[in-house]
């Protein structure tokens, strides 16, 4: 006949093995006794040895009874076991925090979006930061991410840069939105992984409108001509080809002279055709070239020894293009030894269009230059010319203000 022996938990008792120690101790077998529907019934929780306490008992037994006294939840412990493997079950089965970043990714890049690498970057696959996706854990269910987790990694970026946390806050709640619209989506019924989000966990951390706020830095002659001139001194030939180049083109969008491949440009049509998928409003963009951008493209030609089909591909990579990053650093380096007010890659187009504007070009003219998109529903809709004529007046009209510019001496 078995003995049991009590405990100091009532309803909550043991026996010991014959044989078994765990530890200096006899190995102990804990069981439940509790009434339910009027009847006595007792349930095994198991080893000591396995980890099972006494005071883990009697907790369970307490949830029991809580359950029974108010008939909601499971009532044995049998129940309790099979709904705690069935959230197991659950928990494994939703997507997590690198599945949703990822398919979030995906979604942008099959859409076209322009911004997809930068949004990989920050969320993914960044080397010169920690991603999200390590900070809020890779392997943790996208579901399980709070928003007083999000705001602490927000604040750790903010302490460092600002206007990088705002836009980092923004990948994040279209991540988690995307996560959440996506399983309504009639359109794809065949989901390979759910993410069960039922709310976003960024919506309640405000935006900071600070850190978008539009930027008015542009260069003046003087130092556009300062940085044509001494650029090559931070960097190498290539690359300091790169300022020459997007000058050379009336400041063309940064991303789009980065990633430019040789085969756009028809230097017998002396044109740059910069394809729709490429461009930030989705269609096709005819740019005439000067002569002075044809020279600048036909150097950028006789340095590729590497056989590269880019303009501007990695050092060790030569099938990828340069990130925007590694522009943005030659920049600062740039500001800093040569002592002028800091500026970005992007304010060299502020700098062109502000420039073209006060030499008398009028801004319907500098919106087709500058692919800024349609201004109106006819030109939207029925307006499908490049008024490649008119760029060419433009272009002549910028390469005639920066040969002034470099020609000018010093006095």
């Amino acid at each position: 006949m078995t003995d049991w022996h009590k405990t100091e938990f009532r309803g909550v008792r043991y026996r010991k093995h014959a044989t078994r120690r765990h530890g200096v101790k006899y190995d102990r077998y804990f069981v439940i006794t509790y009434k339910l529907n009027g009847k006595t019934k007792s349930e095994a929780i198991g080893w000591a040895s396995h980890k099972v306490t006494a005071k883990e008992c009697d907790d369970i037994l307490r949830q029991l009874k809580e359950n029974h006294r108010k008939c909601q939840g499971p009532q044995t412990h049998k129940e309790m076991k099979t709904l705690l493997q069935a959230a197991l079950i659950e928990e494994m089965s939703v997507g997590s925090v690198e599945e949703l970043f990822q398919s979030y990714v995906d979604h942008l890049n099959e859409a076209g979006r322009a911004s997809w690498h930068e949004v990989e970057r920050a969320l993914l696959s960044s080397i010169k930061t920690t991603p999200a996706a390590d900070q809020l854990g890779r392997d943790r269910a996208a579901k399980s991410i709070s928003s007083k987790e999000v705001q602490q990694v927000l604040e750790e970026v903010h302490k460092r840069a600002p206007s990088m946390a705002a836009h980092l806050r923004s990948y994040l709640h279209g991540a988690f939105a995307y996560g959440i619209s996506r399983e309504f989506d009639y359109a794809r019924p065949d989901q390979d992984i759910r993410f069960d989000i039922t709310k976003n966990p960024v919506g309640v951390i405000p935006r900071n409108a600070n850190a978008f706020k539009a930027r008015d830095r542009f260069l003046a002659f003087d130092e556009v001509k300062q940085l044509l001139e001494n650029i090559d001194k931070y960097c190498v030939a290539r690359t300091a080809c790169f300022f020459h180049l997007i000058f050379a083109v009336g400041g063309q969008r940064v991303k789009e002279v980065l990633e430019a491949p040789f085969d756009e440009f028809n230097f017998k049509e002396k044109l740059w055709t910069i394809p729709g998928e490429r461009t930030k409003n989705g269609k096709d963009h005819l740019v005439p070239l000067t002569a002075r951008a044809i020279r600048v493209v036909k150097s950028i030609q006789s340095m590729n020894t590497d056989k590269s089909c880019f303009l501007f591909p990695k050092r060790w990579r030569p099938n990828e293009t340069m990130p925007c990053t590694s522009i943005n650093d030659i920049v600062k380096k740039f500001c800093h030894k040569e002592e002028i007010e800091l500026w970005r890659p992007s304010d060299i187009r502020r700098t062109c269009r502000t420039h073209l504007s006060e030499s008398g070009v009028e801004p319907h003219l500098l919106n087709w230059h500058f692919n800024h998109g349609d201004q109106g529903v006819g030109e939207r809709h029925y307006d499908k010319s490049h008024h490649l004529d008119e760029k060419r007046v433009v272009m002549k009209r910028w390469d005639e203000l920066l040969k002034k510019c470099l020609e000018k001496k010093e006095i």
